[in-house]
């Protein structure tokens, strides 16, 4: 399980508001929508019990500020893997965010 504690209890949270998410190669990709960012696990079979190989749209796990620019994300709400890129629908930044350029 990623995201909370247990099953059963509300505690830190490590998602909020999860709005989409990819399974791709065996990485799993989470718009985590209220955190303003994108989590990445390299491996789908460790994401229960380890942090995100990758955050994108934030400068990490810390802190769940609301700013806007080129390399933040604001209310992500999708996600899609096309050739080896992701693609993001930043819906209050009203854009489509690719990161990694396809093969």
């Amino acid at each position: 399980m990623t995201g909370q504690p247990d099953t059963v209890s509300e505690g830190p949270k490590l998602l909020f508001l999860p709005t989409g998410l990819l399974v791709d190669r065996g990485r799993l990709v989470v718009a985590d929508a209220w955190h303003h960012r994108i989590l990445v696990w390299d491996d789908l079979a460790t994401a229960g019990s380890r942090p995100p190989s990758l955050v994108l749209g934030r400068d990490g796990l810390d802190g769940v500020d609301e700013g806007f620019g080129p390399q933040r994300s604001y209310w992500p709400f999708g996600v899609a893997m096309v050739d080896g890129a992701s693609f993001v629908a930043d819906s209050e930044n009203n854009r489509v965010v690719l990161w990694g350029a396809p093969a």
